[in-house]
């Protein structure tokens, strides 16, 4: 009888234990989920503030800084860095 106890307690000691290394990468996963989406939404609120901030702005100071309205949305989204007519004028 206690060689059965024995098989059957064996076994459900290495399995908890892989369990465990199983459940430790889902709970690392699970806690990585909410980091990005947090990441994320922050990211959506700096773009809409900065369109915001920009579209408050005259045409004519916007053509100061060197852009135009339609320039905004991308502007805001990728940087200054992403626009064509910038990496144009570096190269003159």
């Amino acid at each position: 009888m206690s060689t059965l106890l024995s098989g059957l307690i064996a076994p459900s000691q290495s399995a908890p234990g892989r369990a465990r290394t199983g459940l430790t990468r889902v709970l690392a996963a699970s806690l990585e989920v909410p980091h990005l989406v947090l990441a994320y939404l922050a990211e959506r609120r700096r773009i809409a503030r900065t369109v915001t901030q920009l579209q408050s702005l005259s045409d004519r100071m916007l053509a100061d800084i060197g852009l135009e309205r339609c320039d905004i949305a991308r502007v805001a989204r990728y940087g200054r860095d992403g626009d064509v007519r910038s990496f144009l004028g570096a190269m003159r």
